[in-house]
């Protein structure tokens, strides 16, 4: 006996019922069970950022807003100040359903006798006791006071007594709560102590507060203060604030009742303020916001690490990021939020007379990073404001004062991008193929399932042997595309050495990893640069773009037709009446293909209609900025086309725009940033039909040169990165140039090739996996490793479906610089469980060791789950 599967006697252990499918389940499904006795796969879906509409809380004057949110109660409290009834201190609870908030009735917790006067208002809420701590500065007495309100299940709110906190005149207030020591830290101006910073800690004791000694965190003049809570293994707190015109934060705990100040940190040499704080808990990093008053008032980001020797040790603050501008324009009313869903902070800022947000995608070492701007509030000149999540509803309340309308108090529900699954109904894993509406096993829990495929295969690559397409001269600028009609390869070159110089292209026939070529054919008479291919399959035609070197370096297009090992052309076609640069071909269907390229630091987009070996053109589209290096894919779920470029005109960032095509007209979505740095030499993408992400893959020179990825989803006319980049190689000494990608759909992976510049220009693959279409879509990646041993250069790739290979053309420098292609073919491999291991559902149906909220079973041989129950 070698498995405890052998103790099971034949046809035992089974537990397997008939059930009819929704939609259709192949073999080794993970699947749920519906409420109409169903079973359908276990999956997660994305769920697409959007708003709701601003909802007044209070009609009359306010200031001072602040938020919390009750995890019991599942219900946000804003406490403000209401200038229009002689500046009472009042709170309100709302209530979220969906992207909607309705307030109840406000309440008063501070009554200022006629008296203006609650000012700085903070609040936190108390997850020990289920109740708010709410501060503020009671201006007409000169004293810090505080009082502890309770949310009851009618959406009211009982007070406690008043606690008089510091008898001092004090300002910029803030407040977080440990629930480890289970106590709040509060920190303030104290003006009268010569406008130092000071931190205090404060016991809740059911309905009132004791306070801990004050204690000097600065003996400087500070300003603009924030404070926040991070993990629980450190127990630290930390302290933004503006002191000699310059931002700075500090480490401190608690300590009994005391605080200690710990490490202090200069985020700025320059003038800013209106520091905030917030913890990425995910990545165990704190994020500073504060205004570059040096930079035209940006909003600038800076990620730091807190490091901590013991509990109640000495700690430091290192930062792991350099500075970032979130935004290019002067911003005010600053605040971070940590989604725990996706485990991320977002960034809401005022820029102009409106609030945006900003996903926080990246808060390590790899670069801090944000995501795209999503509007937020009307033009109502929003101030003073807060936002809070609700983890509830996966969305953000954001609560301000609206004033350019009479500073009305109102609320306004974000939702950002987030994916829910439904593997929580998990009931079992199919034991063979059902088709929809037919009926089939499904082995459910406790019962025993082998099946080779449970879990995903794994696969490595092989190649073929090297095919040269021109074998006695040098080549440049290769493109490369697939004939689905014929099922051919055509790869398009310049040949500088034939005379003056002619495009050549040929026509390779695909067997597994074995390449043959037919004979070149001319396809321009003079020398062609920056060359794009595409097929486009409903005329079944070739279709190229390229410079022209003998017509004015003018952009031309030409329309190929393949017939056997051979291919003719058309008369070539001007597209661009000027010089132009960086080439891009993407077929959409109905015999039109798009045709980019750049022109006098313009990025300029036609539709092109192929009749017969003729092309012709509609109007040009511009508007993309300053682009260059361009690449472009079809998205076929949206139906658009997506752009990526090196955005020379905001600072080489690596932009992305969809394109959405109509008739021969093309209108442009919004610019997104999919890398906050520069981005140089080379950009290629791939469209991935399995998760429907775009990836995009680029040399950054602000990581050292080396390659990096990021996958955005497209939605109505826009593309979103939640994620950072990520290295498809290291993130340091790896210099890439020549990037080429493809997508295998028979093994669901991009395969990525580059010159590696630092190992002597080398050819080099890496292979790509997503984690999927979630709220944060990465991809992991392969070590790279070496197709071409020697020098290689004008590097493209195509993918054969039909052969399930790679086509990798390049001119090969250490043969001559001859024209060369190799065939990658992705081999897989079936994984096997690791028996005594326990495997989990996860959110998108899959099965793995890493653990999930809900366990699938546990391995008892190689192919076979003994499932839980």
């Amino acid at each position: 006996m070698s498995n405890l599967s052998d103790l099971l006697p034949a046809g035992g252990g089974a537990k397997v019922i008939t059930a009819t499918a929704s939609g259709n389940l192949a073999t080794g499904q993970t699947v749920i069970l519906q409420s109409d006795g169903t079973v359908k796969v276990v999956e997660q879906t994305t769920i697409s950022e959007g708003k709701g509409s601003a909802t007044t809380f209070e009609s009359g004057s306010t200031a001072y807003t602040a938020a919390a949110y009750d995890t019991n109660k599942n219900k946000v409290l804003v406490a403000y100040k209401d200038s229009g009834d002689s500046g009472q201190g009042k709170a309100v609870v709302g209530t979220v359903s969906g992207t909607s908030i309705t307030f109840n009735s406000p309440m008063t917790f501070r009554n200022s006798s006629g008296v203006t006067g609650t000012n700085y208002i903070a609040v936190a809420f108390d997850s020990t006791r289920n109740n708010f701590a709410v501060v503020w500065m009671a201006n007409y007495l000169n004293r810090l006071q505080g009082k502890i309100l309770t949310i009851q299940d009618d959406g009211t709110v009982n007070d406690g007594s008043f606690t008089t906190i510091v008898g001092n005149q004090v300002s910029y207030i803030a407040i977080a709560y440990s629930p480890t020591q289970d106590k709040f830290l509060v920190s303030y101006r104290d003006h009268n102590s010569s406008n130092y910073g000071r931190n205090l800690s404060l016991t809740s004791n059911g309905n009132t507060f004791s306070v801990g000694t004050p204690n000097t965190f600065t003996s400087n003049t500070v300003e603009f203060i924030d404070n926040v809570y991070g993990n629980t293994t450190d127990d630290r707190f930390v302290v933004g604030y503006k002191r000699s015109a310059t931002p700075y934060v500090m480490s401190c705990y608690i300590s009994g009742t005391q605080i200690v100040n710990q490490a202090e940190y200069q985020l700025a040499s320059a003038n800013g303020d209106q520091t905030m704080v917030g913890y990425d808990a995910a990545a165990d990093r704190y994020v500073a916001v504060y205004r570059d008053e040096a930079d035209s008032d940006k909003a600038a980001l800076k990620s730091f690490a807190v490091t901590t020797s013991a509990s109640a040790g000495a700690s430091t603050i290192t930062a792991v990021s350099s500075e970032v501008h979130a935004n290019s324009s002067s911003s005010t009313d600053y605040d971070l939020a940590y989604d725990s869903s996706v485990q991320k902070l977002s960034l809401f800022y005022v820029e102009g007379t409106k609030t945006y947000v900003r996903k926080i995608t990246d808060s390590t070492e790899s670069g801090l990073a944000v995501g795209a701007a999503f509007e937020l509030t009307p033009a109502t000149n929003p101030r003073q404001s807060s936002a809070v999540y609700d983890p509830d509803s996966k969305n953000f309340v954001y609560s301000y004062s609206a004033t350019s309308s009479s500073d009305i108090g109102r609320g306004i529900v974000y939702q950002p991008t987030y994916a829910v699954t439904n593997s929580d109904n998990f009931v079992g894993i199919t034991n063979q193929a059902i088709n929809n509406s037919a009926s089939g096993e499904v082995v459910v829990e406790g019962g025993v399932i082998t099946n080779g495929s449970l879990l995903p295969l794994t696969y490595s690559a092989s190649f073929g042997s090297e095919a040269m397409f021109l074998n006695n001269r040098r080549i440049e600028y290769t493109a490369v595309t697939y004939d689905t009609t014929n099922d051919k390869v055509i790869v398009a070159y310049a040949d500088p050495d034939s005379g003056s110089g002619v495009g050549m292209a040929a026509v390779g026939t695909v067997s597994g990893t074995s390449i043959s070529w037919g004979t070149p054919v001319q396809f321009s008479s003079s020398r062609p640069y920056y060359i794009g291919a595409a097929f486009e399959a409903t005329e079944g035609k070739v279709v190229l773009a390229y410079r022209d070197s003998g017509n004015s370096n003018y952009g031309y297009s030409v329309v190929g037709t393949v017939s056997g090992t051979s291919i003719s052309f058309g008369t070539p076609v001007e597209w661009m009446g000027a010089a132009t640069v960086d080439m891009a071909v993407v077929a959409i269907g109905s015999s039109k293909v798009v045709v980019l390229g750049n022109n006098n630091s313009a990025l300029y987009g036609k539709v092109g209609t192929v009749s017969g070996t003729s092309i012709s053109f509609g109007s040009a589209a511009s508007g993309f900025g300053d682009g260059l290096l361009t690449s472009a894919v079809y998205d076929s779920n949206a139906g658009k086309v997506v752009v990526a470029y090196r955005d020379q005109g905001n600072s080489n960032y690596g932009t992305a725009c969809v394109l959405t095509i109509s008739g021969t007209s093309i209108s442009l979505g919004t610019e997104v940033v999919f890398n906050s740095g520069n981005t140089q030499d080379t950009i290629a993408t791939a469209f991935d039909p399995d998760r429907n992400e775009v990836g995009i893959f680029f040399q950054s020179t602000e990581i050292n040169d080396a390659g990096y990825s990021n996958a955005g989803t497209v939605s109505g006319t826009s593309i979103s990165f939640p994620t950072g980049a990520s290295p498809f190689t290291a993130t340091s000494g790896v210099e890439v140039q020549n990037i080429s990608a493809t997508y295998a759909t028979n093994s669901n992976q991009y395969i990525v090739v580059f010159e590696d510049r630092t190992d002597s220009g080398k050819g080099k693959y890496v292979i790509g996996t997503s984690d999927g279409a979630s709220a944060s879509p990465s991809i992991n990646f392969t070590t790279a490793a070496n197709f071409d041993s020697g020098n290689t250069d004008f590097i493209s790739s195509v993918y054969d479906p039909d052969q399930n290979t790679t086509v990798i053309t390049y001119k090969d420098e250490s043969n001559s610089g001859y024209g060369t292609a190799i065939g990658l073919q992705m081999v897989g491999a079936t994984t096997n469980f690791t028996i005594g291991s326990t495997y989990y559902v996860q959110d998108d149906g899959t099965l793995s060791t890493t653990s999930s909220s809900v366990t699938a079973g546990k391995a008892i041989a190689n192919t076979t789950l003994l499932l839980k129950g």
